[in-house]
């Protein structure tokens, strides 16, 4: 379905609602907002220019799983929605999350018709049938959106959009964002899992355990580990405070090597999870349990409260 028609009327309320001073004339110490929605554009526009040059529907979907599309469409959706209180952003995180949708969902299913190859013939029918299905709706989805049309009028949108954007002072943007990823962080540290269900569960615990990772690259490295702040979780304190008159907002490098140590070692499990299920293999009690220790360990350390903390101290120093 087409969406030139409703991105049209948002950006003329945009114009009206939010002014049309922009940036110019703004130094900030790292991107502003438009630098970093423009960086991304560039390159998801020569992407789509690529995958447009395809002859074929099928070498298209090809030529975006084989492509960095996905990480890029990922920055992006996390930028929309950094900025959702800036502009009329909504629309643009729901397409591109979209697009993004289809090309992981193609992929998961093509990895999991592979896990089944040697299974029994009703379980490989089974998952070629998701597959085709899957493939199905990504191929309609993509001649029918505004993503690959003569002219990328979809990027097009987004970037006079953008221009029509009365965007916050460095020192507000900044407050603005740390804010936005400290909020988000307390709501995924409410969250309850079904450990009993890979996708459900265990998928999604080890996608929230790297929310942070995501935002923080679309917010170009605002947050940067720092040794000097100490690690509250073996209770050593910072032997100096750290410099907060910097744009950039300084958190415990030992809050950050957690989240990341825990999401590798999640990663790891979901894979052979999914293996396992798609298989029709049952799953070894022992890594349900350990997907369940490690979600308990980071209640447990309050790695997120000390994260929401250390951020929202950020926010307040300026």
């Amino acid at each position: 379905m087409s969406l030139s028609n409703t991105y049209k009327p948002l950006i003329i309320l945009a114009f009206f609602c939010f002014g049309s001073s922009g940036v110019y004339g703004m130094e900030y110490p790292i991107h502003s907002p438009v630098d970093r929605f423009e960086s991304r554009l560039t390159e998801l526009e020569q992407y789509l220019t690529e995958t447009a040059e395809k002859e074929s529907i099928s070498a298209r979907i090809d030529y975006l799983s084989s492509s960095g599309i996905r990480d890029l469409l990922t920055e992006l959706e996390n930028l929309f929605w950094l900025y959702a209180k800036q502009g009329p952003f909504k629309p643009y995180y729901k397409v591109t999350k979209r697009l993004e949708d289809h090309i992981s969902h193609s992929e998961d299913y093509a990895r999991f018709y592979a896990y089944v190859s040697h299974a029994d013939p009703a379980t490989e029918r089974k998952y070629w049938n998701k597959l085709k299905k899957e493939r199905a709706a990504y191929e309609d989805y993509l001649r029918d959106s505004d993503w690959l049309k003569p002219g990328l009028p979809l990027i097009a949108q987004i970037r006079e959009t953008l221009q029509y954007i009365d965007w916050h002072s460095p020192k507000k943007d900044r407050q603005l964002l740390l804010k936005r990823v400290a909020h988000k962080i307390d709501k995924i540290r409410a969250k309850q899992y079904n450990f009993n269900l890979v996708e459900e569960g265990w998928h999604e615990l080890r996608r929230n355990v790297r929310r942070f990772e995501y935002l923080n690259n679309a917010m170009d490295d605002l947050v940067m580990p720092s040794s000097e702040m100490g690690c509250p979780l073996t209770g050593t304190t910072a032997t100096d405070h750290p410099d907060n008159s910097t744009y950039t907002c300084p958190v415990s490098a030992c809050l950050l090597n957690k989240l990341t140590t825990i999401s590798n070692e999640l990663g790891d499990l979901k894979s052979a999870g999914a293996r396992l299920q798609a298989s029709g293999n049952e799953i070894p009690k022992q890594m349900t349990n350990r997907v369940s220790a490690l979600h308990a360990e980071l209640m447990d350390s309050k790695v997120y409260t000390h994260l929401i903390q250390q951020l929202r101290d950020c926010a307040d120093s300026h």
